[in-house]
């Protein structure tokens, strides 16, 4: 006999981070700026916020423009007369200019103007007046006048450091041939170091330096004089050997990103490049480069002998293509450093959504420092000296020297956010610590962009040996072009994609004032006295057995505790687009674990009936075998699913949809296994794990066998049979 359940239905405010938007014009919350905008730097250390105009407007005091984190109100930073290089209120180059590509460096701004692209300028408004310093005729690799710069970055794109400082300011600008490409011929990287110059008379001022990348040339005699030297780019290109393997590369098609990394003191450059045609042949997508007494030098981030067919930054074979598109370097809580990679081998635009994490070497005395490391190598510990021997660090010292060292596009441990694909291409990534943040501007038919996360899971060795799923964040479903993370504030910062492309609106997350009723609920179902939470788990969109028919689609978190679980739906379609739930919900309270009328219901609490039997529940999955879809959840007491009297779950073939619909009238937790000390439940291909503290279990789960009490279990291991 199905006894009614007590039916309490609750209206509640789904989780949300709101965004605020930043405004130029306090009186006009319509939109940032009235014309687009590129977001380029924040700088950390005071919560700064940089963005420039990439197209001219006459009179345009917001070319470059930025945002204290304590304020919405951008301010203009090229106002119409500025103090140039040292000289008081001269006509600013940068008034109305269209920005082409910008850098932090320290608290100031590096631009290049689309209309100039031989000059690089430095924004630096710390006194009370804006001043600018320029360079001027910036030339290319043979020494002629660049055409074009297709990448910039600096050495201190996030360190404090006054003007006044000693510490050396560096410009990384890969500049283009006489063609505009960057096959050699001209093509390379010119070096700028901004610094303070002082005069026979003992007059100090600073100033662009651009130098001789080969030799290390400055602009400058030792007197502070402009001379006719320096001023060349370091030569790179097709025929350079840190790039090919075997034969001279048929392209470089382009400089995609370049990120300085302080701590290794390394340059990483990520390119598109095609390699020759021969079997033996191929190319790298990733190279260094380090800076030492003003001379660049190029490094091959591994050596010939490592590539075969896919190494994800290189690869070996006829005409092989890389395309690499971003790169940035982490350090995870083990101490080990590694390359964060967007792209791979091959051509496919499906590259754009493929994020690697690859281990590198962290040895200065070593000529492999920086590049890649050996995945099979045992991280060394570095103890400092004195006699306590002192805790310095983990490293990975041995370099990859052949292909089984390093690891392909299909090796787990590299895979950054797991199994889940991104919804589009990333338009955008941030690495914070450990935690690798990208953005997608364009989504999939049926899919909603955004900003998502994903962190590694180690071995005992400390290494990575996995990545969890991809996980939305920052409460956005816009279309992100570019954002940032503040990790002081715990805040993001992103440019949204509007109508036609435009780019007019800045947007930084806030937390909510006020009670958050989705908290208080949780915290009233899971009182801090019967122990919380024992247990959150998430079940996303492509979970299997869920509808994945636009529009029916939805995502489900299950939250555990003492003798309790609540479902709730965290996921929906809305014109047509999959994204978090922003409707109210309603609650449907079960104190016997059984299920009533339950249309309409979008959060189910279930206590009593056979959950009382199962103590604090630390463990959920979503089970199918096909036919039938069951939720399934773990305690110290034994294991329990939602079924119907004859066992069914929803239709797994339908799918579960919106709203929980496929759950019926009548269904219940059935206990299916009487096993003290559940820890953890995996299912994988129809089949139920169960982990327990002394034993690992498999279970053969069907609707019969629940209907009739007779789901047995097979013992796979068990710390008795080990030993």
């Amino acid at each position: 006999m199905i006894l009614p359940a007590l039916l309490c239905v609750i209206t509640l405010s789904s989780m949300r981070l709101n965004a605020e938007i930043l405004v130029s014009d306090p009186a006009n919350k319509s939109a940032s700026f009235l014309f687009n905008v590129d977001l380029q730097g924040e700088y950390l250390p005071t919560g700064r916020l940089f963005v420039t105009a990439p197209q001219a407007l006459k009179g345009n005091t917001f070319a470059v423009a930025a945002v204290y984190h304590n304020s919405q109100v951008f301010q203009g930073l090229t106002p119409e007369t500025v103090t140039l290089d040292g000289m008081l209120s001269l006509p600013n180059p940068l008034y109305g200019a269209a920005i082409e590509r910008a850098a932090l460096l320290g608290a100031q701004f590096v631009v290049i103007t689309r209309t100039d692209p031989s000059s690089l300028f430095l924004v630096d408004d710390q006194n009370s007046t804006v001043a600018v310093y320029s360079a001027h005729g910036i030339r290319d690799a043979l020494k002629k006048r660049a055409t074009s710069f297709l990448n910039m970055t600096t050495n201190a794109t996030t360190v404090f450091s006054s003007l006044d400082s000693q510490a050396q300011r560096i410009a990384f600008v890969a500049v283009s041939n006489g063609a505009g490409r960057f096959d050699g011929e001209g093509s390379g990287i010119a070096v700028l170091f901004f610094k303070r110059f002082e005069t026979k008379d003992k007059k100090s001022f600073f100033a662009w330096d651009s130098i001789d990348a080969v030799t290390g040339d400055s602009q400058y005699s030792k007197e502070g004089i402009l001379e006719n030297t320096g001023n060349k780019a370091f030569p790179f290109g097709k025929t350079s050997p840190e790039l090919f393997i075997t034969t001279p590369a048929i392209t470089v098609e382009a400089v995609t990103d370049m990120y300085f990394d302080r701590d290794l003191g390394m340059l990483y450059i990520t390119l598109q490049a095609q390699g020759a045609a021969g079997t033996d042949d191929g190319v790298r997508g990733l190279i260094l480069a380090s800076c030492r007494n003003g001379k660049l030098q190029l490094q091959a981030i591994a050596p010939d002998s490592v590539f075969g067919k896919d190494a994800i930054v290189g690869g070996r074979g006829s005409s092989t293509a890389v395309s690499l598109y971003k790169v940035r370097t982490m350090q995870t809580r083990t101490y080990l450093r590694y390359a964060v990679i967007v792209g791979g081998v091959g051509e496919s635009t499906d590259l754009k959504r493929q994020v690697s994490a690859l281990p590198l070497v962290d040895n200065l005395a070593s000529s492999a420092h920086g590049g890649l490391a050996s995945v099979n190598s045992i991280p060394a510990t570095i103890f400092l000296g004195g006699t306590l021997g002192r805790f310095g660090g983990r490293v990975y010292a041995v370099p990859a020297a052949n292909p089984s060292d390093v690891y392909t596009s299909t090796s787990s441990q590299a895979r950054v956010g797991g199994l889940i694909p991104l919804p589009g291409a990333i338009s955008d990534i941030v690495v914070h610590d450990e935690a690798v943040f990208v953005s997608v501007e364009q989504a999939d038919e049926g899919l909603q962009p955004g900003i998502f996360y994903s962190q590694p899971l180690f071995d005992t060795e400390g290494r990575i040996s996995g990545w969890t799923n991809w996980q939305r964040v920052a409460g956005t479903g816009n279309p992100v072009r570019r954002f940032f993370y503040n990790p002081y504030r715990a805040t993001f910062e992103y440019l949204a994609v509007g109508a036609k492309n435009s780019t007019q609106s800045v947007f930084r997350t806030a937390f909510t004032d006020g009670s958050d009723p989705l908290g208080l609920f949780i915290a009233a179902e899971f009182p801090q006295v019967q122990g919380g939470v024992q247990g959150l788990f998430d079940f996303p969109v492509t979970t299997q057995s869920f509808s994945t028919v636009t529009g029916k689609r939805l995502a489900v978190q299950a939250y555990g505790g003492y003798k309790k679980v609540v479902l709730l739906q965290t996921g929906k379609d809305s014109s047509g687009l999959f994204g978090p739930l922003q409707a109210e919900p309603t609650v449907y309270t079960s104190t016997n674990g059984m299920l009533g009328d339950v249309s309409d219901t979008t959060a189910f609490s279930f206590s009593g009936g056979v959950l009382d039997t199962l103590g604090p529940l630390s463990s959920s999955v979503v089970l199918t075998d096909g036919t039938n879809g069951w939720f399934v959840v773990g305690g110290s007491g034994g294991v329990a699913l939602l079924a119907d009297d004859q066992g069914r779950g929803w239709d797994a073939k339908r799918g579960l949809e919106n709203g929980f619909k496929g759950l019926s009238s009548g269904m219940k937790w059935h206990s299916i296994q009487n096993i003290a000390d559940v820890r953890k439940l995996i299912a994988f291909e129809g089949r139920l794990f169960i982990l327990t503290d002394d034993k690992l279990l498999r279970c053969e789960v069907t609707a019969d066998r629940i209907a009739t009490d007779s789901v047995s279990s097979t013992v796979i291991a068990s710390s008795a049979l080990l030993g």
